[in-house]
């Protein structure tokens, strides 16, 4: 669970079922707001400088006991599967027999700890490691798919903490699972040798040693190698490469980084230079991507890390006199939310006065702060309004930043001159056109046909080609609508000597394949666009073997952020054969982004969780034609 949800909606309308009665409403559960660790965006972008004397200084040697890399089998969990889940070669630095781990339950919030005995040892890059290979029975894979939410925008879930040695201290690290999804078309693939394929959207590279710096660094990964493997097949045309590695690799710091290659653009806070040449290009490229647990499919991570090719490098302290506990985040400010910022997750931003501000959602869909369409060159100078920064930038180190939360008023206020005065005019090239490729990068295999047909459409999205904005359920649109359709981005794969791949898909709004609720198979797929006034009919059949006595259905749509006013919940009566006939409609005033969820009753059954929980679905205004949302 990533963001804050509201109450327990109230039923809208009960729809006729299989006999033509209606029904009471049987009792869902309701959504329980979790903030599991892994809840935080954690951006591990440095300091260019900082940066780059971690990745050319002297080796270091990691403590013992400290988790480094998994491999998760099934490489992505989807409803279909039916086996054991299992974490294969966990692998944790120096001689260590046994590891502790806090499996986390999202529906009570409860931790059930683990103890792992190690099945094995290795070394990596000189140094022993301890490897460990836990795994789940078929009920508790199931159990997972039911209870977490899922969908190409929900592809990981807070799963537990590795807690270290259980004779050591704690020191928590998050490990999550990876979900796919069902019924993505296959994409046309080719494979170039045995460490090279690629799809219309997206690179796979068999690295071997990809991740193995990590035992001396946090942050080792070799990205001028991995690079110089991609422009070995791939043109060198391409403003950003996208890492993503097969393998989870967890981390206290973060859960994805950027590193600048080159910077052209003075008055924001950076210096010009350019390290293209280590990385194999020719001067093209501006930045490297790591995103280091699969969570690539968030538009909120996928648009952190592309925004600081720009950088946040403003020296506050000079500007406003305002100390901020990160250089390279926003900090916490009014004028919008921010894309860049550690403290406030894009849904969330400071509203409010001077003398009371407050955390407020943001509107749908999330835009780039001021700040940084300035940064982008995108907006003059005199379109910054004034902004207050608050002096106590450690507001949230212990408690959970969350819509309506009073914040210390004391502030500084900002403005344009006061850049100006301190960094000087914006000067440097404006980029209308970003070329971002996808690198999946593996061990030991070249990815399945299942998987390169996930990681391409994940690609493709987040290239938004039709410019609609692809919003998901945290309201968090395309890199295109977030400036406005000031930038646009591409994904295409461009190899060298071959031909280009091609695919057609429906990146807008993909229908839910009719299996991916466990328990229940839609007659087709689910559509997951809707308008207000719209008759929606939704048959199937219940496929659940739990129990043979299941009575009714109920389907739940849950808006993000609204009340229980904009929800909604339609129920229908299951036949002894176990076919079911849903009707119903959204209303006016329910416009927005919603999860999916499906619940299967008997008679006097006590109140039930859902058996599905799926992302992301949008509902319009009547009458309203396709279009963009780039507006507010």
């Amino acid at each position: 669970m990533r963001r804050p949800v509201p109450v327990l909606v109230a039923a809208l309308l009960a729809a006729l079922g299989t006999t033509g009665r209606t029904q009471s409403l049987p009792n869902d559960a309701p959504r329980r707001e979790v903030s599991p660790p892994a809840d935080e965006l954690r951006c591990g972008t440095r300091h260019v400088e900082a940066d780059d004397v971690v990745r050319h200084g002297p080796r270091l040697s990691r403590p013992d006991g400290e988790l480094l890399w998994f491999r998760q089998e099934p490489a992505l969990l989807t409803a279909n599967y039916a086996g054991e889940l299992k974490f294969r070669g966990v692998t944790v630095t120096g001689d260590v027999t046994r590891v502790r781990f806090a499996r986390y339950d999202r529906r009570s919030g409860a931790e059930t700890i683990e103890t792992w005995s190690r099945t094995g040892t290795s070394t990596v890059d000189g140094q022993l490691v301890s490897l460990f290979d836990p795994s789940w029975d078929a009920d508790y894979t199931a159990y997972t798919l039911r209870s977490n939410d899922r969908g190409i925008d929900q592809p990981t879930a807070y799963f537990g903490r590795f807690l270290g040695p259980d004779d050591g201290i704690d020191d928590s690290v998050s490990m999550s699972v990876r979900f796919g999804v069902l019924g993505l078309p296959a994409p046309a693939v080719t494979v170039i040798d045995e460490t090279a394929q690629y799809a219309s959207h997206v690179v796979n590279l068999v690295i071997p040693t990809f991740g193995d710096g990590r035992v001396g660094d946090d942050y080792g990964f070799d990205l001028e190698a991995a690079a110089k493997a991609f422009y070995a097949h791939f043109d060198d045309s391409y403003e950003i490469l996208s890492f993503v590695p097969v393998d989870s690799h967890p981390s206290a710091s973060y859960a994805a980084f950027h590193r600048d290659v080159q910077n052209a653009i003075l008055g924001t806070g950076g210096s010009r230079f350019s390290r293209a040449t280590r990385y194999g290009s020719n001067g093209r490229l501006l930045g490297v991507e790591l995103f280091a647990t699969g969570a690539y499919a968030e538009n909120r991570l996928a648009n952190h890390e592309l925004t600081h090719t720009w950088g946040h490098n403003y020296d506050w302290a000079s500007i406003a006199g305002v100390t901020t506990p990160d250089a390279v985040h926003t900090p916490l400010m009014n004028g919008g939310e921010s894309l860049v910022s550690r403290i406030l997750s894009p849904w969330l931003r400071v509203g409010g006065t001077a003398e009371a501000p407050v955390i407020e959602r943001t509107p749908v869909p999330a835009r780039h702060h001021p700040l940084e369409m300035y940064a982008m060159g995108l907006i003059e100078p005199n379109d910054i309004p004034p902004m207050r920064l608050l002096i106590n930038q450690w507001q949230f180190v212990e408690t959970r930043p969350a819509a309506g939360v009073e914040l210390e008023p004391a502030h500084r206020t900002a403005t344009i001159d006061d850049i100006l005065r301190t960094h000087g005019p914006r000067q440097g090239p404006v980029y209308r056109e970003i070329n971002r490729a996808t690198v999946v990068v593996s061990r030991d295999r070249l990815l399945s046909a299942e998987e390169m047909a996930y990681w391409n459409f994940v690609a493709a999205r987040l290239e938004d080609p039709n410019r609609t904005g692809i919003v998901d359920y945290d309201g968090q649109p395309s890199f295109d609508v977030s400036t406005g359709l000031a930038v646009d981005v591409k994904t295409a794969i461009r190899p060298k000597d071959r031909e280009p791949a091609t695919s057609s898909y429906d990146l807008d709004y993909p229908t839910l394949d009719p299996r991916e609720c466990m328990g229940v198979t839609f007659d087709a797929p689910v559509p997951t666009r809707f308008t207000v006034g719209q008759r929606i009919k939704l048959n199937g059949r219940v496929t659940a073997t739990d129990r043979t006595d299941f009575s009714s259905i109920l389907l739940r749509y849950w808006r993000a952020g609204g009340a229980s006013a904009n929800a909604l919940r339609a129920q229908a009566e299951v036949s002894h054969s176990g076919l079911f006939n849903t009707e119903f409609e959204f209303r006016d005033g329910q416009e927005g982004v919603y999860l999916f969820e499906v619940f299967l009753f008997w008679p006097n059954a006590p109140t039930q969780w859902s058996r599905c929980s799926l992302t992301t679905v949008r509902v319009d205004p009547s009458m309203q034609p396709a279009q963009t949302i780039a507006g507010r």
